[in-house]
């Protein structure tokens, strides 16, 4: 399987976020573009004509879908409710600046205090970024953990069927991959460890390694509350579609060499008009 040479950005809430790597190194550069918030509640916002993911419920988080816009995105989770604080910020995938002009934003954030915070990793050119992977965690408080047993019950409705990873008593991992062409990988198969078992290497960590081999994986953590390990403390669920993400970030890395061979050309050019060669 032909695995994406990592970059790897820090972000929010300790999560992880590794995108292709431009042969050139100098060209990769993680986001860092004014942040824009918003920390109003949907009450204050015209949500009538947000569109949520509901036609295709598999793919989503809080109504946020792979494929959906950036701008998109931003609108459906400033009006979902809770009273989410959403922003663009770094972090996310390693892009490439094109020449004279902005880094693509990398990375979307929904924040609920410190019990919830969703990730959306962007990838495309600058206005035109796409969603290619979602990462959620939730920190229940003491007195509101769910059942162990009814959550996975609940994932599995709305993601499909997910094959469960061996890990600590208490612990629970469940996951699902897919072939690019939408073909689900067989449990317990090497195409779903290859998929799905980057993704592991950090089990509190958010998306940390993609693949053009793969294409949507789901992944679902649930650590214990600590008075029961029955019930479920916290849980962490992230949802990626590996060879949109492959394909974006790469067009991204075409399209700024190009751009800079472009631009050295005609720097060249302008050298020669202006003659700048010093007397010998």
């Amino acid at each position: 399987m032909n695995k994406a040479r990592l970059i790897c950005a820090f972000s929010a809430f300790g999560l992880w976020g590794c995108g292709g790597q431009a042969t050139n190194n100098n060209l990769a550069e993680v986001h860092r573009g004014p942040e824009q918030s918003s920390n109003a509640g949907s009450a204050a916002r015209d949500c009538s004509r947000v569109a949520r993911a509901d036609q295709n419920p598999q793919n989503d988080i809080l109504g946020v879908d792979l494929g959906m816009s950036a701008d998109d995105a931003h609108r459906v989770l400033s009006c979902a409710e809770g009273n989410y604080t959403v922003e663009f910020t770094s972090g996310g995938f390693s892009t490439a600046r094109t020449a004279n002009g902005p880094a693509p934003r990398g990375l979307l954030r929904a924040s609920r205090g410190d019990d919830e915070q969703v990730l959306v990793y962007l990838a495309g050119m600058p206005g035109q970024e796409r969603v290619v992977g979602l990462a959620r965690r939730v920190r229940f408080p003491t007195g509101s953990e769910p059942a162990t047993d009814q959550l996975t019950q609940s994932i599995r409705a709305k993601y499909g069927a997910l094959s469960p990873r061996t890990t600590a008593p208490g612990y629970q991992i469940l996951a699902a991959a897919f072939s690019p062409e939408g073909q689900q990988l067989a449990p317990d198969s090497f195409e779903l460890s290859s998929c799905t078992g980057p993704q592991l290497d950090g089990a509190h960590g958010g998306i940390n390694q993609i693949s053009e081999g793969c294409g949507m994986t789901v992944l679902f953590h649930t650590s214990p509350a600590r008075s029961n390990p029955n019930l479920v403390g916290e849980f962490k669920l992230r949802v990626i579609d590996q060879r949109a993400a492959v394909t974006a970030l790469n067009a991204i890395e075409s399209n700024a060499r190009r751009m800079q061979e472009q631009q050295q050309e005609l720097d060249t050019e302008r050298a020669r008009s202006e003659n700048r060669t010093p007397e010998l």
